[in-house]
This record gives C-alpha cells, sequence and structure tokens, in this order.
C-alpha cells in the first residue's frame, strides 16, 4: 500500500471513528414537555397600570428587590445583567393574569428605555405573592431568577420561564 493510500485509510479510520462517538454521545433532551401558558386578561390595578408601577409597587416593592438581589441597583458585571434589573421594566405592559401548568400568575412584561433594544423583563408573581419568578433577556443573553419556598433555578424553572417568556412576547 502506498503511503497516499495508508493516510486517505487512516483518515477513513478516524472519520468513522469521530462519528460514530458523536452518535453515541447524541444530543440530550428534556423528556419533560413544554409548560402549557394561557393569557388572560390585563389585572386592573391589582399592582399598576405598567411594569415600572407594578415592580414599585407597595404590596410587591420589598419582594421584588430581594428577587433581584444584588442586581437590582448594581450587577455583577461578571455573572449578572449589564444594567440594574428596574431598567428592564421601562417601559411595558399593563401585569396580566398568565396561568403556566394550573399555576395562577400575575406577569408584567416590561423592556429598556429607548425603543426596547437594550433588554426586555418578564416577573411572574402567584397571587398571594409567595411566589416569583423573572428573567431578564439582553439580546440572546437571559438571566433568571427565582424566589419563594422550595423554589430554584433549574431545567424546570427555565422552561416554565422561558415558555412564559415566549407567549408573552408574541402577545406584546
Amino acid at each position: 500500500m502506498t503511503r497516499s493510500g495508508m493516510i486517505a485509510e487512516t483518515v477513513v479510520g478516524l472519520s468513522a471513528g469521530v462519528l460514530l462517538a458523536l452518535s453515541l454521545a447524541g444530543c440530550t433532551t428534556s423528556s419533560s414537555p413544554r409548560p402549557a401558558v394561557q393569557l388572560g386578561a390585563p389585572v386592573s390595578g391589582e399592582f399598576g397600570d405598567s411594569a415600572q408601577a407594578a415592580i414599585e409597587h407597595p404590596a410587591l416593592r420589598d419582594e421584588v428587590q430581594a428577587l433581584f438581589a444584588r442586581d437590582w441597583e448594581q450587577p455583577s458585571a461578571a455573572a449578572g445583567p449589564s444594567r440594574p434589573a428596574p431598567q428592564f421594566f421601562a417601559n411595558g405592559s399593563r401585569p396580566r393574569a398568565v396561568r403556566i401548568d394550573g399555576q395562577e400568575y400575575v406577569g408584567v412584561v416590561g423592556c429598556a428605555a429607548p425603543g426596547c433594544t437594550a433588554g426586555q423583563g418578564l416577573l411572574l408573581v402567584t397571587p398571594d405573592r409567595s411566589r416569583l419568578l423573572a428573567r431578564l433577556d439582553e439580546g440572546g443573553f437571559s438571566h433568571y431568577y427565582a424566589r419563594g419556598t422550595g423554589l430554584q433555578i433549574d431545567e424546570s424553572t427555565r422552561a416554565l420561564l422561558d415558555a412564559a417568556w415566549r407567549a408573552t412576547s408574541a402577545r406584546s
């Protein structure tokens, strides 16, 4: 066998090995289905008439600030968003009813001024205010937040927030 034939055989063998390894590793996908989201009507006056009014509402303000923690005023450049969390709600629509897999929430959708191109925010609050979830998006990089007994940022929390994000973004 010639030297070029041996090289070609080696390349084919290595390529087949890499292809086999990749196909065995495969893509892993979540076995849990995408959460079902139903949007309801705007909620009149319970938390104000805009996204900014909702996050500043006396009934929510302390819990919302605790939810965002250090990212409320001075975000960490390394891990958090590039701007304080309230700026993601400077503009936005009225809070609205959102039902996700049977759980009721008040949903607050906002965006950063000017023109909403600098970032968008989603806040979900249970009617009794015991659970708060949020997603801040900066053009493809998302930050997730959760506050309440037993809540943590895991695959199911991200899936819930992502499903709500898609549903509310399509309507806003």
